[in-house]
């Protein structure tokens, strides 16, 4: 009888390995860890240790581990069925037989263990008898070493060859189409091999089965990679490339988490063997998940570029919700795992790990990166951004402890980047708050627990700031109501457009006098509270033929002006004039934006109505609000197209 994965399943979550272990050996405390001599091999001192927060075993002596099934497999001389029928008994879980059409399914899914298994070897085989590839793999460094454990193979260029094989083995096409291993020809009336003349990479999974292939062209051809569609037994956001060989280590401490095969493979070539790929997607819940049940301590290597860096911020997001706090190895001068390896050896790796750093310090890293620290201008920038950053941290006293590290890189005091932190932290709960509201005003209240996507964990500063709006988005619709989630971010986005606005229209006000109308519109548009008190302090200053410099506002305000803005008024001081008719194109830029940003702040005001009303049954005010809407959208449109309104 074939034991439903239901039934598996409920034994895995009721298995206390600290007990289970315990009914048969003496385990003694260790750390975080439980230790004993070994079950499975003579010796005096132990080396057994138990792991109760992985539901996990390993010896250190002999290199045996598992779970609590395999546990009682060894002791008690079963097979899974029967070790899942011992544990199912000893917890008093009932056993349920398999659906048959889940039997069927899983007799399935083993056939095309099966097919991959012998389409493995035979790649295998060709790469050990072919010149080519093995040239390319000593051109690369790869030894036997490397190509056995990881199965490497070769694809050669003829067409059918793996599909010949594989027929006259008694192979179905449909089942080859469906793996991916073979392809249908133009015509319809034949088939060729899916994988040609490159080097095959099978991927195996955490059951040491092999599930799909990758495929490396060897020479200038595309693509680059080809790697086998999702299958019935091949799912990539489940599988990790490189899975195999970490579980064979005899300490699994730590993982490293690389892009691609060949970091995988380079860094185990080189004596680093506890790295991992994410098959060439971003990293998901379900892959964090299975490294979790191996180890927390993580390391993430990825490649130094823009998309690299993307990728790293999402596997933090994503490790963080499993509870893991992964390191980051960041390497010099953009070089990838295999290269800095390959390059610089392995104790300059070693030495890169232990220079990780933990996410804040990455990002601080990254915004120092961007600027010159060199030139004040620079250091301001810097400081704006860090500071913004530390206060999307939650936790204040994680806050403090990086507070220091960007004073010691922007040169100022720690007590002037905490009052700046302050402000900053303020502002940004004043505006979760009044999105909050926006929100229930227009949805009711919140749940306790809004969807959180783990893909967006960038900090805030990261996010493109475009006053112009123009992001080919369709004009406001009626069946578009039902979106208030995206109003209150469309609400958000405006608040922070406005104080990017506003900032800029502060710095063009110290700059010199405008004329009258964009005088009056500065003044429209600020709003109440600092940012306007210090306009109108400008507007002041100008009258009396006093020039409202840095210095005269910090002594005409005092502790009311920030420090933050008063170094960034300083540093605006010392850039560059620009001419008269320079001066005449920027400011007729900026206020274009401001005048957009203000049309773009009243529509969302006017969709607001339009939702309200329509909730209160108000079928009279709607259309009159529409036509409103519709104005609104129509002068967008004419100042996008540059025509004078």
């Amino acid at each position: 009888m074939y034991i439903s994965d239901q039934t598996i399943d409920r034994v895995k979550e009721a298995i206390d390995i600290a007990g289970l272990v315990g009914d048969y050996l003496d385990l003694k405390p260790a750390g975080r860890s439980l230790k004993a001599c070994c079950p499975f091999h003579q010796e005096k001192t132990p080396s057994f240790m138990v792991t109760p927060d992985l539901g996990r075993y390993k010896c250190f002596g002999c290199g045996e581990s598992g779970d609590g099934i395999t546990f009682i497999m060894k002791m008690e001389h079963l097979d899974f069925p029967d070790a899942v029928r011992f544990l199912a008994d000893k917890y008093g879980i009932p056993i349920e037989a398999a659906d048959p059409r889940e039997v069927e399914r899983q007799e399935k899914k083993e056939a095309l263990f099966r097919i991959n298994r012998e389409a493995a070897f035979f790649y295998y085989r060709r790469l050990l008898t072919n010149r080519r590839p093995q040239a390319y793999l000593r051109r690369r460094g790869m030894t036997s070493a490397i190509i056995n454990p990881f199965l490497l193979g070769y694809a050669d260029g003829q067409g059918q060859s793996l599909y010949r094989y594989l027929k006259d083995k008694g192979v179905e096409e449909a089942d080859l189409l469906s793996l991916g291993l073979i392809a249908r020809s133009n015509s319809g009336q034949g088939f060729y091999d899916k994988f040609r003349n490159r080097l095959i990479f099978p991927i195996f999974n955490n059951q040491r089965k092999i599930v799909g292939f990758g495929g490396r062209v060897m020479g200038d051809g595309i693509p680059k990679y080809l790697n086998s569609p999702e299958s019935e037994v091949f799912h990539k956001g489940h599988n990790l490339y490189g899975i195999h060989t970490v579980m064979e280590r005899p300490h699994r401490d730590r993982i490293i988490m690389v892009e691609g095969y060949m970091d995988v493979i380079g860094l185990y070539g080189q004596g680093i063997d506890y790295a991992m790929a994410s098959l060439g997607t971003a990293l998901t819940p379900d892959q964090a998940r299975l490294i979790k049940r191996y180890t927390d301590q993580v390391y993430l290597c990825y490649d130094g570029d823009s998309a690299g860096i993307k990728a790293a911020r999402r596997a933090i997001g994503v490790f963080r919700k499993e509870d893991i706090v992964p390191k980051m190895i960041l390497l010099p001068d953009g070089l990838d795992p295999d290269e800095y390896i390959h390059a610089k050896g392995k104790e300059a790796f070693e030495e890169a790990i232990r220079q990780a750093v933990d996410p804040p310090s990455f990002e601080i890293k990254l915004i120092k990166a961007a600027h010159d620290l060199e030139e004040a201008g620079g250091r301001m920038d810097f400081l704006r951004q860090a500071v913004d950053y530390l206060a999307t941290l939650e936790s204040q006293g994680v806050r403090d402890i990086y507070l220091q590290e960007v004073a010691d890189l922007a040169g100022v005091k720690p007590a002037s980047v905490e009052s700046d932190l302050e402000e900053a932290v303020k502002k940004k709960e004043a505006l979760e708050e009044e999105a909050r509201a926006r929100r229930a005003r227009v949805t009711g209240p919140a749940p306790l627990e809004p969807v959180d996507e783990a893909y967006d964990d960038e900090p805030d500063y990261y996010e493109e700031m475009d006053p112009f709006y123009e992001d080919g988005g369709a004009p406001y619709m009626e069946e578009g109501m039902g979106g208030a989630p995206d109003q209150a971010a469309g609400e958000i986005r405006d608040l922070r457009v406005r104080s990017r606005l506003e900032e800029a229209l502060l710095f063009r006000l110290q700059a010199g006098p405008l004329d009258e109308e964009d005088l009056d519109l500065l003044m429209d548009y600020m709003s109440p509270g600092l940012e306007k008190t210090l306009a109108e302090t400008m507007v002041a200053l100008r009258k009396e033929g006093i020039a409202p410099s840095a210095q005269v506002l910090k002594e005409s305000l005092g502790e009311a002006l920030p420090e933050v803005l008063y170094m960034k008024l300083v540093s605006r001081e010392k850039r560059d004039r620009v001419s008269p008719q320079d001066q005449e194109t920027l400011d007729r830029e900026l206020f274009h934006r401001v005048r957009l940003a203000r049309l773009n702040e009243d529509r969302r005001e006017l969709e607001g109505k339009i939702r309200q009303a329509t909730r209160e049954g108000g079928g009279q005010e709607i259309p009159a609000l529409f036509q409103a809407l519709q104005e609104i959208d129509q002068k967008m449109m004419q100042m996008k197209e540059g025509v004078d309104l």
